[in-house]
This record gives structure tokens, sequence and C-alpha cells, in this order.
């Protein structure tokens, strides 16, 4: 009893604390996904495919009247269409070729040449998967090169299985409003408008300017009018200070006066110093 009774415990706090996600995403991750789709057995399920069809394609060759040159040059054509379908890419060879090409007696010649046979091979048949269609088949086909029911577009018209109705239809082109043409520039000098004031460094039109200007300014401008009401008085005039006469001036004016008064004056009369 205390054990079914812990697992259930241990399975409610799983539940309560978000562990349950978890548990979701390891599955789906772990067991689910790769159960759907493991690159790896794909890998190795789509060489052996293309390797096939690189066999086929061999014996098209040779049926055509291709020259088989060496063993080694066929090895690449397996290579560059297995490459190629599995991969895609530019269709040129590795920059070095396959390890069994690196051993001593590979490298010297004339037994070197076996190398570039390699990559004449793997160039043909890249370029036969290519033209031949094989990397399209082996892609996963996408909505943006089919159409909703199986079938490739044709030059965006209609796809083949449909009956007739095309793939997306067409956008008629946006109506632009009609844009004014520029007015046409003279080649000479352009003249002056009879409405504008004449320009100002010409010394000709300097006086018909400067009458115009005070025309302009006479018309705008309203005239004088009395003012409303009695006649305000006029301020009387302030009369300008008198200026102070100095010392020099007093006593040249009054010389007893100053004598009589340096006499009695406390600061220079002889009784002050006595």
């Amino acid at each position: 009893m205390k054990r079914p009774t812990a697992t259930a415990s241990i399975l409610l706090l799983c539940c309560c604390t978000g562990c349950l996600s978890v548990c979701n995403n390891a599955y789906r991750t772990l067991i689910k996904e790769p159960k759907e789709f493991s690159w790896r057995k794909d890998r190795c399920e789509s060489r052996t495919l293309y390797a096939s069809w690189a066999a086929g394609a061999w014996a098209e060759q040779r049926s055509n009247g291709t020259p088989c040159q060496s063993a080694d040059f066929a090895l690449g054509f397996q290579d560059g269409f297995v490459e190629y379908c599995y991969a895609g890419g530019s269709g040129e060879p590795p920059p070095i070729p396959p390890r069994p090409y690196w051993n001593s007696l590979n490298r010297v010649a004339p037994l070197d040449k076996s190398a570039y046979e390699w990559f004449d091979g793997y160039r043909l048949g890249a370029r036969v998967a290519r033209t031949g269609g094989y990397r399209d088949q082996a892609v996963v086909p996408a909505s943006a090169s089919l159409c909703s029911k199986g079938g490739g577009i044709h030059n965006g018209e209609a796809c083949p299985c449909s009956t007739g109705e095309p793939a997306y239809a067409p956008q008629p082109a946006p109506h632009a409003e009609p844009v004014p043409a520029p007015a046409p520039v003279s080649d000479g000098q352009a003249k002056p408008d009879d409405l504008m004031l004449p320009a100002l460094t010409d010394p000709a039109h300097e006086a018909a300017g400067n009458g115009a200007t005070a025309a302009l300014y006479e018309a705008i401008m309203p005239a004088k009018t009395s003012p409303i009401g009695p006649p305000r008085p006029s301020a009387s005039p302030v009369a300008a200070p008198q200026a102070v006469p100095s010392t020099a001036q007093r006593q040249a004016v009054n010389p007893r006066g100053a004598a009589s008064a340096q006499a009695t004056s406390p600061r220079f009369g002889n009784e002050f110093l006595r």
C-alpha cells in the first residue's frame, strides 16, 4: 500500500510543479520525432536509392555512346551523381580526391592521372543528375513550388493536375495618377516680370524702384486723421538747470567779500592760530 501511494504522490507532484510539460517535450524529442523521421536511417536509405539511380544513368550514358574511359571515371560519375542528389551544390568535385588516391602509388606517374579521371567523372555525374531532374525528386516538396493539389506550377499559370484554374489570380497593376510634364527651360536669360520690383543692382531702375516703393507704402498705410476727443494741453518747457559758479569765479566777482570771509573764518583767521 505504501509503494502505490508514493508513486501516486510523485506523479501528482510532477503534474502540479509543471514537470508534465518537460516529460512531454522529452518524449516528443527522443521517441516520437525520431520514430517519424530519423536522419541517420534516411541517409543510408537515400544514398542506396541514389546509387541505384546512378547505375541506371551510367548505363544510359554508355548506351548513348559515352566511352568508358576507366574504372576511376565510372567511380567518379557515381560519386558525383549520388552527392549532388543528396546534398545539391554547384556540381564541382571536392578539392582533393577520396582517400584511396592519397597513397604513394597513386601519386606517382603514370598512376597520378587516375585522380583527374575521377574528377572528370564526378563533374559528368553531377551534370547528369542536375539536367535529368533527379535532384528535384530527392528534395522534400515545398508549397512554394507545388500547388495545393500536388502538381507543379508551370510559368505561374496553372497546375497540370487542376481543371484549368490558375494557381493564383493575376493582380491588376495599380492605377497611377498622371504626372504633369515639367516646364520647358529656355536657353536665354530669363526676363524679370513686370509686377516684380526692379533689381537693386541696376542703377538705371533705382529711381523707378524708389518711386514704386513710395506709392505702394501710401496705398497700404491709411491717411492721418485728427484725434478724437478734446485736445490735450501741451506740456510747458522745463528750464535747464543753472550751473553753479566755482570758488575762483565767486572771488573774481566779489573780492572784498572773499577777503572778509577769509579774515573772519575760524579756519583761516589769526584768532584760530592763537
